[in-house]
């Protein structure tokens, strides 16, 4: 059970608002069919009870036909057109589609996808012709399919080519796998890679991942850079030679004498990229055959094939063979400028400065560089774009950046066009570029923020439904995906309103609370430790659902406890106005003593306030004559 359940209850509610005079209609026939049955002689009745049943199977699919209707309404609604231009994306049914947090489209021309759930679930959404004959699935199509050795981790990030794919978990560990389907063994650059997700071993903690055609790159914690795969341009860093257990420990093969000037072609072992031991690289990136890091004083450095220039120009201009690739990081000056980000694409780099200027040289057959001089190589340029740039992006023989104003500029192998310099598109976010890109794949994971709910909320106001609908769904064990445990009870919740509804919640089932699984029920129970009685605690999760308070006054001020104590301000506004408007001179030295038994200063400090105006009528009153001496004391302190 999960998000999709909540979504499609609510469905299911808006549904019936959308059709409320339907179903009164549906409402009023089922009545007379009933009193047919009651009084009908035993063949009309039969003939009712037919007639009643077709009835209910027309409603039935007309009820369905507006559930599908409804549901591809909300995606549309929930999901922004940068999911939705992907085509593969589209084939998804909107019961699974909402449950997305994170998609990474990849492949020959955007033709897979890995998918992250809510659930913390991964999928692979390709085409199964073959996959379907090892595990003996007769289900031939394109559909998620669960990679259950990622299932339960928390994904980062993910990295991808036309070969291997990369995963990142918040713990800092690499899995790697082979995707490729016609790369052999035999020719294959890339070493020791699985069909199926296998960990790269690393001590360090890693926090970013990047990768060439057939070459990888991890960043660490402390900001240290390892390489592995491909090395026939040097671009995992290895050119000297070792001893003999260096060459195991790297997985590589000792050269023989005649090979001594070689380097070696296949690394399996990543391998610490020591010239930038004391670089602090805090950013990487990977073009085809070579690599690009940024330090975090501003500094650039790259190393692996040179061979377009988009490492170092100077010698390719010259036509020096010298140089056609480097086996170590190299510092690259970009006209003096602090560098913030680096992109990589085949041949060509892009550069943002803290400036928010754009600079671009390598290879420019397609344009890439943005600049109109239709060479086939370029030196470093500042692109023309006419406002600061925020972001950049590449990929193949493709530019994008991201101006201030949220624009969109385009340059290179696009569109069917060889664009040569920065176009000012339409788009609406980065991601789109790369939708129209003649690739078709992402140049990184698309995250799908928790706004899902807050739109659910919109199209509600928008229809001019009141937002209880959502109390509907209140502690129903039908479609709740979560159990609170309080004073050894039970409330149904669903994870996704509270989380979306009370940042508290949000942290608690993101960081701190321990989830144990119940297998009866299937559900995540949460159990509250906290001393508040079940009848406040069910009425705070009320409150989250319906934005309605129904309680006791003295209830009431133990919600306003719990409202302030999770920060829910609002809440513990209307509580307060709620009781200061009830409080009364024979009540008010009970909620000033409650205040102080609860240590809420300022509601105490509006009861004491209040009791000096109306000081006669208290003195008078049942309750003051009840409380403690000390209360009293306290209370008429001057």
């Amino acid at each position: 059970m999960n998000q999709g359940r909540t979504i499609k209850t609510i469905v299911l509610f808006l549904e019936a608002y959308n059709s409320r005079k339907k179903v009164i209609k549906l409402f009023q026939v089922t009545e007379c069919h009933h009193r047919k049955i009651r009084f009908a002689p035993r063949i009309e009745e039969e003939e009712d009870m037919q007639e009643e049943r077709s009835d209910t199977t027309n409603r039935k699919e007309e009820m369905q036909k507006y559930k599908r209707k409804l549901s591809f309404d909300l995606v549309k609604k929930m999901y922004p057109s940068s999911f939705r231009n992907w085509p593969i994306l589209n084939l998804l049914k909107p019961e699974f589609v909402i449950q997305i947090r994170m998609v990474m489209v990849y492949g020959n021309g955007g033709n897979r996808a890995l998918i992250v759930t809510r659930d913390k679930n991964v999928y692979t959404l390709d085409y199964n012709k073959d996959d379907h004959l090892k595990i003996n699935d007769t289900h031939i199509g394109l559909y998620p399919k669960e990679i259950t050795e990622l299932c339960g981790k928390k994904i980062r990030t993910f990295t991808c080519n036309s070969a291997f794919v990369l995963a990142l978990t918040e713990e800092g560990e690499v899995y790697s796998w082979k995707f490729s389907e016609f790369e052999s063994d035999k020719r294959s650059l890339i070493p020791n890679m699985q069909p199926t997700p296998t960990r790269v071993m690393f001590k360090e903690c890693i926090v970013d991942i990047a990768c060439g055609s057939y070459h990888s790159l991890a960043l660490t914690s402390d900001g240290q850079v390892y390489a592995w795969g491909d090395n026939s341009y040097g671009q995992v860093g290895i050119q000297k030679l070792y001893d003999d257990d260096s060459y195991k420990r790297l997985g590589i093969h000792k050269p023989r004498e005649s090979d001594y000037n070689q380097i070696p072609n296949k690394v399996a072992v990543p391998n610490l990229i020591s010239k930038l031991k004391e670089k602090n690289v805090v950013s990487i990136a990977c073009g085809s055959k070579f690599n690009m890091v940024v330090t975090g004083e501003g500094k650039l450095y790259g190393w692996g094939d040179n061979k377009s220039g988009q490492i170092n120009y100077t010698f390719v201009m010259n036509g020096s063979n010298l140089y056609k690739h480097y086996a170590h990081p190299i510092e690259i000056n970009v006209n003096d400028k602090v560098i913030v980000k680096v992109a990589c694409g085949f041949e060509h780099t892009l550069v943002l400065t803290d400036e928010g200027k754009v600079y671009a040289w390598g290879n420019n057959d397609k344009g890439q560089i943005g600049v109109n001089n239709n060479l086939s190589f370029s030196s470093v340029t500042m692109v023309d774009i006419s406002e600061l740039v925020l972001d950049i992006g590449a990929s193949a023989n493709f530019s994008v950046a991201v101006g201030t104003n949220e624009t969109i500029y385009v340059w290179g192998d696009c569109f069917d066009q060889k664009i040569t310099s920065p176009f000012l598109t339409g788009l609406s976010t980065i991601h789109d570029a790369f939708a129209y890109s003649r690739m078709k794949f992402m140049h990184k994971p698309m995250a799908i923020l928790d706004s899902d709910l807050e739109e659910v909320l919109n199209i509600l106001k928008s229809l001019e439904l009141p937002l209880n609908v959502l109390g509907l769904t209140f502690d129903d064990p039908s479609t709740s995906d979560c159990i609170i445990e309080v004073e050894g009870q039970h409330i149904h919740v669903h994870k996704a309103i509270l989380q979306f509804r009370c940042q508290h919640f949000k942290n608690k089932f993101q960081y701190d609370w321990t989830e144990n699984n119940d297998s009866k029920l299937d559900l995540s129970v949460y159990i509250v430790l906290e001393e508040i009685s079940y009848i406040v605690y069910k009425a705070f999760l009320n409150y989250l659902y319906t934005g309605t308070i129904d309680l006791s006054l003295k209830k009431t001020l133990e919600l306003m406890i719990l409202a302030d104590k999770y920060g829910e301000t609002s809440l513990k506004k209307k509580c307060n106005q709620i009781v200061e408007q009830a409080i009364t001179p024979s009540n008010v030295a009970f909620f000033y003593s409650k205040a102080i038994e609860y240590k809420v200063k300022e509601f105490e400090e509006f009861c004491f306030q209040f009791a000096l105006r109306h000081m006669k009528d208290v003195l008078l009153s049942e309750d003051y004559l009840k409380l403690d001496i000390n209360i009293g004391i306290i209370l008429f302190k001057e």
